[in-house]
Protein backbone atom coordinates (compact mmCIF):
# COMPACT_ATOMS: atom_id res chain seq x y z
CA UNK A 1 0.00 0.00 0.00
CA UNK A 2 1.11 3.00 -0.96
CA UNK A 3 1.44 6.37 1.24
CA UNK A 4 -1.31 7.90 -1.06
CA UNK A 5 -3.35 5.08 -0.41
CA UNK A 6 -3.08 4.75 3.45
CA UNK A 7 -3.95 8.77 3.02
CA UNK A 8 -0.48 9.87 4.05
CA UNK A 9 1.48 12.88 2.65
CA UNK A 10 3.83 11.63 0.27
CA UNK A 11 7.51 12.13 0.81
CA UNK A 12 9.64 15.32 0.21
CA UNK A 13 12.18 15.51 -2.44
CA UNK A 14 14.44 18.36 -3.40
CA UNK A 15 14.69 18.91 -6.75
CA UNK A 16 18.29 20.62 -7.87
CA UNK A 17 17.44 23.39 -10.76
CA UNK A 18 20.77 24.00 -12.45
CA UNK A 19 24.12 22.18 -11.80
CA UNK A 20 25.97 21.73 -8.56
CA UNK A 21 29.81 21.16 -8.63
CA UNK A 22 31.25 19.31 -5.71
CA UNK A 23 30.61 19.96 -2.26
CA UNK A 24 27.00 21.78 -3.17
CA UNK A 25 28.58 24.51 -5.01
CA UNK A 26 26.98 26.21 -7.99
CA UNK A 27 28.64 25.22 -11.04
CA UNK A 28 27.34 28.58 -12.65
CA UNK A 29 26.50 31.02 -10.15
CA UNK A 30 22.74 29.86 -9.78
CA UNK A 31 20.95 27.08 -8.35
CA UNK A 32 17.93 26.46 -6.17
CA UNK A 33 16.97 23.70 -3.91
CA UNK A 34 12.84 23.33 -4.15
CA UNK A 35 10.93 20.91 -1.75
CA UNK A 36 8.79 19.24 -3.61
CA UNK A 37 5.31 17.44 -2.78
CA UNK A 38 3.92 15.22 -5.93
CA UNK A 39 5.03 17.63 -8.31
CA UNK A 40 3.80 20.60 -6.53
CA UNK A 41 6.10 22.68 -5.20
CA UNK A 42 4.84 23.74 -1.44
CA UNK A 43 7.03 26.38 -0.80
CA UNK A 44 6.53 28.56 2.34
CA UNK A 45 9.51 30.93 2.59
CA UNK A 46 12.07 31.43 -0.56
CA UNK A 47 15.35 32.91 -0.18
CA UNK A 48 17.82 34.62 -2.34
CA UNK A 49 21.82 34.04 -1.11
CA UNK A 50 23.96 36.75 -3.23
CA UNK A 51 28.15 35.25 -2.70
CA UNK A 52 30.80 36.72 -4.18
CA UNK A 53 33.13 34.34 -5.52
CA UNK A 54 33.54 30.35 -4.18
CA UNK A 55 34.99 31.80 -0.67
CA UNK A 56 35.25 30.61 2.53
CA UNK A 57 32.81 33.25 3.77
CA UNK A 58 30.76 32.58 0.74
CA UNK A 59 30.75 29.08 1.92
CA UNK A 60 29.96 29.59 5.27
CA UNK A 61 27.15 31.53 4.37
CA UNK A 62 25.41 28.80 2.13
CA UNK A 63 25.67 26.46 4.91
CA UNK A 64 24.32 28.48 7.75
CA UNK A 65 21.60 29.24 5.64
CA UNK A 66 20.91 25.99 4.76
CA UNK A 67 20.82 24.71 8.62
CA UNK A 68 18.47 27.66 9.36
CA UNK A 69 15.97 26.61 7.16
CA UNK A 70 16.34 23.19 7.92
CA UNK A 71 16.38 24.22 11.80
CA UNK A 72 12.98 26.60 10.86
CA UNK A 73 11.58 25.59 7.77
CA UNK A 74 11.91 21.91 7.09
CA UNK A 75 10.64 21.55 3.71
CA UNK A 76 9.17 24.46 3.12
CA UNK A 77 11.82 26.74 1.72
CA UNK A 78 13.76 27.03 -1.64
CA UNK A 79 17.06 28.96 -1.67
CA UNK A 80 19.01 30.59 -4.65
CA UNK A 81 22.20 31.04 -5.24
CA UNK A 82 23.43 34.09 -7.21
CA UNK A 83 27.41 34.09 -7.65
CA UNK A 84 27.89 37.97 -8.27
CA UNK A 85 31.68 37.62 -9.88
CA UNK A 86 29.69 35.56 -12.29
CA UNK A 87 26.86 37.28 -12.98
CA UNK A 88 27.04 40.84 -11.53
CA UNK A 89 23.99 41.98 -13.67
CA UNK A 90 21.52 40.03 -10.99
CA UNK A 91 23.75 41.66 -8.16
CA UNK A 92 22.80 45.35 -9.88
CA UNK A 93 19.45 44.97 -10.49
CA UNK A 94 18.81 44.05 -6.72
CA UNK A 95 21.28 46.61 -5.54
CA UNK A 96 23.18 44.17 -3.72
CA UNK A 97 26.37 46.03 -2.39
CA UNK A 98 28.48 43.72 -0.30
CA UNK A 99 28.07 40.11 -0.47
CA UNK A 100 27.04 37.55 1.53
CA UNK A 101 23.52 38.92 1.12
CA UNK A 102 20.96 37.10 2.24
CA UNK A 103 17.25 38.49 0.78
CA UNK A 104 13.89 36.62 2.05
CA UNK A 105 12.15 37.22 -1.64
CA UNK A 106 8.70 35.90 0.36
CA UNK A 107 6.64 36.13 2.19
CA UNK A 108 6.91 39.52 2.34
CA UNK A 109 8.01 42.21 3.16
CA UNK A 110 11.35 41.51 1.64
CA UNK A 111 14.58 41.29 5.02
CA UNK A 112 17.77 41.50 4.04
CA UNK A 113 20.61 40.28 6.00
CA UNK A 114 24.89 41.05 5.42
CA UNK A 115 27.67 38.68 6.20
CA UNK A 116 27.74 34.98 6.63
CA UNK A 117 24.65 34.36 8.91
CA UNK A 118 27.28 32.57 11.73
CA UNK A 119 24.97 34.25 14.41
CA UNK A 120 21.95 32.03 14.40
CA UNK A 121 20.14 33.42 16.51
CA UNK A 122 20.45 37.05 15.51
CA UNK A 123 20.07 35.83 11.60
CA UNK A 124 16.81 34.12 12.18
CA UNK A 125 15.19 37.21 14.00
CA UNK A 126 15.51 39.55 11.68
CA UNK A 127 14.78 36.97 8.97
CA UNK A 128 11.61 36.26 10.67
CA UNK A 129 12.25 32.70 10.93
CA UNK A 130 9.41 30.95 13.26
CA UNK A 131 9.68 28.64 16.16
CA UNK A 132 12.90 29.67 18.71
CA UNK A 133 16.11 31.25 17.96
CA UNK A 134 18.89 28.83 17.71
CA UNK A 135 21.82 30.02 19.71
CA UNK A 136 24.63 27.71 18.32
CA UNK A 137 27.10 29.68 16.58
CA UNK A 138 28.48 28.17 13.07
CA UNK A 139 32.17 28.79 11.87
Amino acid sequence: MSASQAGLPSPLVTDTVFGLGGMGRPTNGTFMSVPKRMGHTMVDYSFRLYIGGQTVRSEAAVVNLRHLCEAHLPGRYEIEVIDTVERPDLAEEARILATPTVVRVGPRPQLRVIGDLSDHGRAAAVLGLPGPALTERRP
